[in-house]
């Protein structure tokens, strides 16, 4: 009879189904046992530094320390991998423990609204970035460990503490292809000016660092000196439990600065672009060496490179995707070198333009015109802080487009001739640039003072205090207006008084008069609104504004 069979196979596919779901039901449950990265060896014991002493204006542990001078976090760190990392979690434990707090807070409205998804997505992140360390050098995955090892682990539930801190370092990496906006808000500008294009005919760089969440990354503000065991000593700008570099500068007084391109070739997996301008700054005496780094390398974004060396004068930037690397370069006479958020080399000719990216690139190429044979550590401050459009054009406070959009992490000076660094101090860019010499960096104890008072570039005149909270106010309104359309009649005056020249405040301008019923003069502001640099989103949803208007 062909139904006892029948019934028997039923059962064996019931019971290999059955056996298939609780296999992939353990393996799922179980993934973080299962896909949890080994650690590194340590090679010695944390024993080797002694127990953090207090000082009265520094900490120190071992011949690491930290201390804050004029609103500067400074952390020097030496040793082995290791131990440098285990010093660093605990010379600036609590300020880690700040800056992963907001950043969890960033995400947990996602987090309690979604918590299945979040679930899940945290099971993908074990599974598919199983092989994460495979993409770190061996010297960043001990230091990465020891930071780990040194850390207060103040999110068990999320991950084991070296598996977080690890992802930690590709965080500049993997956010933009899990949050698509974020490749929009890249809006990194530097140059390099030297010979007949600077006052006194030094390497002067200028760099304004701004990724995702600006805030964030400003308010811990870490400037590391890095003493390895094996290599070159560098100073990076960057953020807590970071050993990657955004901005840098070795002994050597090689540097290079970091800017994201939205060129649509990212991957998903390669070697962080962080830990290789890390590499270089470990590794490379000058650009040849840089260079060569870079071009063996696999990253899984594209990424601009400034590099600049200081004993030779040397300038280039290295145009790297996933694919393609390209090196660009000037022809004398030219003294000048500009980099924003899209490639200009020929090799990548075609690849995609970003709106905001080009409105920057010509409104710096114009200030660099402007004040060729002038430029100083004061005109660089100025160019960086400039919130314009060319042909001095306003767009208003806070333009994502302009060099100084208001959301700047961190912003920095260099002249690599004199050997000297200038840190933004904030808020933003309103405050002080302070200067520091990289010699007494690289070689003065905490006891030191570092900042040189005598060559602190001044507030800026044009955006201080007073502008940066009437900005605020503006941004806390135009939030409302988003939220509740139709009570705009409430707060438009407000965002008129306080930012009228930003296309926003246009948009806004037009849905007063729309809900007015005041419909040819909605169509007059929202018309003024799309032709006065409209960023984002914003050109699509002024057209069905537009569109939608009774005829």
């Amino acid at each position: 009879m062909p139904f006892p069979r029948l019934r028997k196979w039923l059962r064996r596919v019931f019971l290999f189904l059955l056996l298939l779901f609780i296999g992939v039901a353990v393996f799922v449950f179980f993934i973080e046992e299962i896909c949890e990265f080994a650690p590194p060896a340590a090679t010695t014991g944390t024993s080797l530094l002694g127990k953090l002493q207090e000082h009265d204006k520094y900490q120190t542990l071992g011949a690491s320390w930290h201390k804050e001078e004029m609103e500067i976090s400074l952390l020097t760190i030496k040793g082995d991998p290791y131990l440098r990392g285990w010093a660093a979690a605990r010379l600036t434990r609590s300020e880690f423990a700040r800056l992963e707090h907001e950043m969890w807070q960033a995400v947990e409205p996602f987090r309690s609204n979604h918590p299945y998804q979040f679930w899940l997505a945290r099971k993908g992140v074990y599974l598919f970035f199983y092989d994460q360390p495979r993409y770190f050098p061996s010297f960043v995955q001990e230091e990465v460990y020891g930071y780990a090892c040194g850390m207060d682990n103040n999110y068990p539930e999320v991950s084991s503490p070296y598996f977080r801190t690890l992802h930690y370092q590709a965080l500049y990496d993997s956010l933009p292809h899990v949050f698509s906006s974020l490749r929009g808000v890249q809006n990194c500008t530097s140059f390099a000016a030297w010979g007949n294009a600077t006052s006194s005919g030094h390497l002067m760089l200028g760099h304004n660092f701004e990724w995702g969440i600006a805030d964030i990354w400003e308010k811990h503000r870490l400037l590391s000196i890095v003493h390895p065991h094996e290599g070159i000593p560098f100073v990076s700008v960057s953020w807590p439990g970071m050993s990657g570099v955004v901005s840098g500068v070795n002994r050597e007084r090689l540097a290079v600065l970091l800017h994201g391109v939205p060129s649509g070739h990212e991957q998903w997996k390669g070697t962080p672009v962080t830990v290789l301008a890390r590499r270089i700054l470990q590794e490379a005496k000058n650009l040849e060496t840089a260079f060569a780094i870079l071009r063996e390398a696999h990253t899984s974004l594209s990424q601009s490179f400034l590099l600049a060396d200081g004993k030779s004068g040397k300038v280039a930037v290295v145009e790297k995707s996933p694919e393609r690397t390209a090196l660009r370069g000037v022809e004398p006479p030219a003294c000048v070198i500009t980099c924003v958020n899209h490639f200009q080399s020929a090799e990548f000719k075609g690849v995609h333009d970003e709106d905001g990216s080009a409105r920057r690139l010509a409104r710096l190429k114009e200030l660099m015109s402007r004040h060729s044979g002038k430029i100083d550590a004061n005109i660089a401050a100025a160019i960086l802080r400039d919130n314009k459009m060319a042909g001095d054009v306003s767009a208003g406070m806070g333009h994502l487009h302009t060099i100084n959009s208001s959301h700047v992490s961190h912003s920095l000076i260099l002249d690599l001739s004199e050997g000297k660094l200038w840190l933004a101090r904030g808020p933003r860019l309103c405050g002080q640039y302070l200067p520091l010499s990289l010699t007494s960096l690289f070689q003065e104890g905490p006891e030191a003072t570092f900042v040189h008072t005598a060559g602190i570039i001044p507030v800026d005149s044009q955006f201080g205090a007073k502008q940066l909270k009437q900005l605020t106010t503006w941004q806390e309104n135009i939030l409302q207006w988003q939220q509740k359309p139709e009570e705009v009649s409430k707060i438009i005056g407000v965002l008129q008084s306080l930012n009228n020249d930003h296309f926003l405040t246009m948009v806004a301008t037009g849905d007063f008069y729309f809900h007015q019923n005041k419909h040819a003069r909605a169509r007059e502001w929202w018309l003024k609104g799309f032709n006065h640099y409209p960023y984002g989103d914003w050109p699509a949803i002024i057209k069905k504004r537009l569109s939608d208007l009774p005829k």
